[in-house]
């Protein structure tokens, strides 16, 4: 027996072909022969019986293999099998381990299907899945149930406003349509299922349809309702002002010092709500794009300078140093609607102010690249909450204090804001600074 057996008998045919030998010690036969013998493919006992003979373990004349007789191969192969048949029962362990496993698998896949089947049917939003194929299946009760949906069976027997909401949700996430179904109002999302695959072939779409039909109402109500204020209130508002101004004039004497400055506190007030209706107004015809933008060649830093006039004593209130940085190269020109840009940079310092801690800088800087005009406006507040960071821009938001109140005002100045720098084509921007303020920026376009 050679020292290197292990190396030698290194597969179940071997040994088979060794124990018939030595069972059958007399027996000198050919591989076809000994294949049916054993109950091996012909191949199979070729190759075992050469490296048998390679391996000193068999001997071979010719075509003719038999056991050689200093060969003594019934304890190793003995070994052998039992080591076999010990790792084949370990198998079939194992093997009944994975369908053990497999079962369980199935058992809680099945169980994650009709949770899952039972989560689409309770949210209240209808879901469809849209195919590569242009195939629609609606995944919950609330999409069968739609008839602009139930009736279609694939992409192109939608509602054609539909299809084109769809459309341009999947083309824009960030800012999703509405879409009028019938008497409800819905907002459009759409999301790929998965990445298309290595082919090219496009993924499966979830599309996701919110039903805001009351929200739309009440907001619509509500705006109704703040068109009707704003006009009432507008006239008597600019007859309370102009008394006021009239009240202040020099010649109207036979005023002490305390009815002057109450009268003067009554002007201030009834600026202040005059402009509040004012901003209520060119809100609703901003939102309504009724209003019409007098463009005419602008300076930016003349803004700014007058918008310090105005607010000067407000700030001295709270002894608060105003700041202009103005470009090194000159003037900001741009082409404008001077009174609404006014107003703008009116409402951006009022802010800063309001949010200023007492005895604090307000920086306003101005300046222009190739294509745009901006104003920056820093302050040294508190800051916004992280959370807040992407809604001061918002209709009525107001941002929470550090003790979770709201600051006085109505929400509607920082709105004002980004709907006139939009409708000039422009954008805007909120980020806090270190280590405390914020900093309020607006492009506009030359």
């Amino acid at each position: 027996m050679p020292q290197d057996w292990k190396e030698v008998i290194d597969s179940v045919a071997k040994l088979e072909l060794l124990l018939f030998l030595s069972e059958n010690p007399s027996t000198m036969d050919t591989v076809e022969s000994l294949a049916i013998w054993t109950g091996l493919g012909l191949e199979e006992a070729r190759l075992a019986l050469e490296e048998l003979a390679d391996g000193a373990l068999v001997g071979r004349t010719g075509e003719i293999f038999f056991l050689l007789e200093e060969t003594e191969p019934q304890p190793l192969i003995t070994k052998a099998l039992a080591d076999y048949r010990s790792q084949r029962a370990l198998l079939r362990k194992e093997l009944a381990r994975v369908r053990d496993n497999a079962t369980e698998l199935r058992r809680r896949l099945r169980t994650a299907e009709v949770r899952s089947v039972a989560v689409l049917e309770s949210i209240r939003e209808a879901i469809i899945l849209l195919r590569p194929s242009g195939e629609i299946n609606p995944m919950n009760k609330v999409a069968r149930d739609l008839d602009c949906i139930s009736k279609a069976r694939t992409f192109q027997d939608l509602d054609p406003s539909l299809t084109g909401a769809i459309e341009r949700a999947t083309m824009n996430p960030k800012h999703p349509p509405q879409v009028i179904l019938g008497s409800r109002t819905f907002v459009v999302r759409a999301a790929p299922l998965a990445a298309a695959d290595e082919t090219g072939s496009p993924p499966e779409i979830v599309v996701t349809l919110y039903d805001v039909t009351e929200r739309v109402e009440t907001e619509r109500l509500r705006n109704d309702l703040t068109r009707m204020i704003t006009h009432d209130l507008l006239s008597p508002m600019s007859g309370i002002a102009k008394a006021f101004e009239f009240l202040v004039q020099p010649e109207h004497g036979g005023m002490g010092p305390r009815q002057r400055r109450l009268v003067e506190v009554g002007q201030r007030s009834s600026r202040y709500i005059l402009g509040l209706v004012s901003n209520l107004l060119d809100v609703t015809r901003l939102e309504d794009g009724a209003l019409h933008l007098n463009r005419t060649l602008c300076c930016l830093e003349e803004f700014v300078e007058a918008a310090f006039a105005t607010l000067e004593s407000l700030a001295g209130e709270r002894r608060l140093t105003l700041e202009q940085r103005q470009p090194a190269e000159g003037p900001t020109k741009l082409t404008c609607d001077g009174d609404l840009m006014l107003r703008v940079t009116m409402n951006l310092l009022s802010n800063a102010i309001k949010f200023s801690k007492r005895g604090g800088l307000v920086e306003v800087e101005t300046g222009r690249d190739a294509r745009f005009a901006w104003l920056f406006v820093r302050d040294e507040g508190s800051g916004i909450p992280e959370p807040e960071l992407g809604r001061v821009f918002e209709k009525y938001f107001r941002v929470s204090t550090s003790r979770g109140s709201l600051p006085a005002g109505s929400g509607l100045g920082l709105y004002f804001v980004r709907l006139v720098v939009e409708a000039h084509g422009g954008g805007v921007s909120a980020q806090n600074r270190e280590p405390s303020g914020c900093e309020l920026r607006v492009w506009l376009p030359l």
